[in-house]
């Protein structure tokens, strides 16, 4: 199907590249308005694309996380539901803090 102005279309999924900045449970909520979700990424090539799309959408990149669809109440998970198989971890992460994850642009 075709995806909805303002969105980016790739195979069959559409990505909306928000340049607002929010809290993860303000942009969870945007998501939920439009019958989305926060992005759920489950291989490097859609880690490649989602980072690609953010990278030249966002006004500046290298400021400017993107927060992707992983929380924690327990375990980390995916908002959707989705079974985490593919992480991309920078060193060191994830660690105790935070309950939320986001994705850096800078330095890749």
């Amino acid at each position: 199907g075709e995806c909805d102005a303002g969105w980016v279309q790739m195979n069959s999924s559409c990505y909306y590249p928000s340049r607002e900045k929010k809290s993860f449970d303000r942009a969870q909520r945007a998501c939920s308005y439009h019958a989305a979700s926060l992005v759920t990424i489950t291989s490097p090539e859609e880690n490649s694309l989602v980072f690609n799309i953010a990278r030249d959408f966002l006004v500046t990149p290298e400021d400017t996380p993107v927060w992707i669809g992983i929380s924690t109440s327990q375990t980390l998970q995916w908002t959707d539901g989705t079974p985490i198989h593919y992480t991309n971890w920078i060193i060191g992460e994830p660690d105790a803090n935070g309950a939320c994850v986001q994705m850096i642009l800078n330095g890749l």
